[in-house]
């Protein structure tokens, strides 16, 4: 709650993403008079997400937790709909626990009824598996990782998506674009605006199937050399380990 936060206290601030840096600095002018500032992402474990793809999963999308409104996968749903008008093949699969059923406001509710009611439209163009505690060998499935939320920190569903060599659609997620958002993050091709662009992009992208391929393996080399615990624990030992270098 960095309004309510007395920051002369504060020594050292560490901050996940740049874009979530950058809107607490716009909200706290006086921050950086008063506290280091760090960027340091989150810690993953990747190496176990490089994992071979199984037959089919290149013609399939996939979420990595999708239960409620501010994942937005009706936002999938847009981009799914446009391939599959396109080609027949195209499907997604949920990885999570469905929308809950109670504790939702009214907004959420309606939202939730929506998007299960186009899921039963979209019959077995979409798979539900459900809860899942493996899930480097559920991503073996997925060649396309969505990332169509409103607002997201750093996304690790993403990150553990491109690791094991999905590719990479990201939304520009709009409650955080103004302060720069995925692209932050992850290189700006990556990132798209609408699902007409995104679906766009993916047909365009596996054209050529080899080019594909190729594209995939770059992204997943990309992610794991920056977002890998062994690349991120030395900064985080720097910071609060006296004796690191």
């Amino acid at each position: 709650m960095p309004l309510h936060t007395d920051w002369s206290r504060i020594d050292d601030a560490v901050f996940v993403s740049p874009h979530i840096r950058a809107l607490v600095e716009a909200c706290i002018p006086h921050l950086a008079g008063t506290t280091r500032i760090h960027t340091i992402p989150n810690r993953n474990v990747l190496a176990d997400y490089v994992r071979p793809k199984l037959p089919g999963s290149e013609w399939t999308l996939g979420m990595i937790g999708y239960e409620n409104i501010s994942k937005d996968p009706a936002w999938t749903l847009d981009v799914l709909d446009i391939l599959r008008r396109e080609d027949a093949r195209w499907r997604l699969l949920l990885l999570g626990r469905d929308f809950p059923r109670t504790n939702l406001t009214g907004p959420a509710r309606v939202y939730r009824d929506r998007f299960e009611s186009r899921l039963d439209a979209l019959g077995e163009a979409v798979s539900r598996p459900g809860f899942t505690d493996d899930v480097p060998e559920a991503l073996r499935q997925i060649g396309v990782i969505m990332s169509s939320s409103r607002r997201e920190g750093t996304h690790e569903g993403l990150l553990q998506g491109v690791a094991s060599g999905a590719f990479p659609l990201v939304r520009n997620w709009p409650y955080v674009a103004k302060w720069g958002g995925p692209a932050t993050l992850y290189p700006r091709e990556w990132v798209v605006e609408e699902p007409e662009q995104a679906a766009r992009r993916l047909l365009e992208a596996t054209a050529d199937r080899a080019a594909f391929d190729l594209a995939r393996a770059e992204a997943a080399e990309w992610i794991v050399s920056r977002f890998d615990w062994s690349t991120v624990r030395p900064a985080l030992d720097a910071l609060l380990l006296e004796d690191a270098p």
